[in-house]
């Protein structure tokens, strides 16, 4: 159980930058919001 728990936790992951990372083109694409998407950044980076 443990092993499927952290293969499901890593998906989890990479869905999550899969997001990150799309919303980061689409505030690029729309340069809009940039200085909110950068401390979003620094928030998740700690």
């Amino acid at each position: 159980m443990d092993l499927s728990n952290q293969v499901i936790f890593q998906m989890i992951q990479t869905a999550a930058l899969i997001v990150a990372v799309f919303v980061a083109w689409v505030s690029i694409k729309k340069q809009k919001d940039t200085t909110k998407f950068e401390k979003f950044i620094q928030i998740l980076n700690g």
